[in-house]
């Protein structure tokens, strides 16, 4: 883990020159799917990588969070600033089912408030452009989530990459994918929905290997600077039809 910061740490010091600080983050994967025990130890040495850390984000999964681990980050957060990532996807349960999310809306929820209820900051990951899904679904899952305590959002492309179920399944059946024109003036609709006290923290995703679909997520700034000026052209802005629903 110490390796692995040291470097990142240095990439990230190379852009910016001003004094900066560092929150390790715990991303791929269940990052509470061990015991308390385990966790404790995984954590304490993430806290501990450097002396001037701002905190900890952990990204995890709404059902893997049960009263033992929540005391445990609880008590993180009392001394450190803890941010917990949560990935949701939609609001839209049939899609989730055709997913294979395996969580359903109400144990999302039910996570959501325990970790408010702690006062821990609550990231969630949304996907725009899943299967079969219209911009009203993805609209509404900006809704849904308005209504809940929730502190940030990252707002992530669908990606299909060539190992995965899904690319079999578009392979034998395709479904449509947005455009990039798409994708941006659906986003730039949700920002103009989202509670202005949500930060955003992400507008677009990659991967790692170059082989998936579509191809245009892999130009994040052509992305960004694209929904920068749908927003400046319709005059657009975050939170401005939020009290309209």
């Amino acid at each position: 883990m110490k390796e692995q910061y040291d470097k990142l740490k240095e990439i990230q010091k190379s852009k910016w020159h001003e004094k900066i600080k560092f929150m390790p983050y715990l991303q791929a994967g269940t990052n509470t799917y061990k015991d308390v025990e385990t966790l404790k130890e995984i954590y304490d040495e993430a806290l501990n990588l450097d002396d001037d850390l701002f905190g900890l984000s952990i990204a995890t999964r709404a059902d893997e969070l049960d009263d033992k681990k929540l005391e445990l980050l609880s008590s993180i957060n009392k001394k450190n600033h803890l941010q917990i990532e949560l990935g949701f996807q939609s609001a839209n349960e049939s899609t989730n089912l055709f997913i294979n999310r395996c969580l359903t809306n109400k144990e999302f929820e039910d996570a959501v408030y325990k970790l408010h209820k702690e006062n821990i900051e609550i990231v969630v990951h949304i996907i725009n452009g899943l299967p079969y899904e219209e911009e009203n679904d993805m609209l509404n899952t900006i809704k849904y989530l308005n209504k809940l305590p929730i502190n940030g959002i990252k707002i992530h492309s669908l990606l299909i990459l060539k190992d995965a179920k899904l690319y079999e399944i578009y392979k034998e059946k395709p479904f449509k994918l947005l455009t990039l024109d798409e994708y941006v003036e659906i986003t730039s609709k949700q920002i103009s929905l989202l509670k202005d006290d949500i930060i955003i923290h992400r507008l677009g995703a990659d991967a790692p290997s170059d082989d998936y679909l579509p191809l245009w997520p892999r130009k994040k700034m052509i992305l960004m600077n694209e929904i920068d000026k749908y927003m400046r052209k319709n005059n657009l802005y975050q939170g401005k039809y939020f009290e309209k629903y």
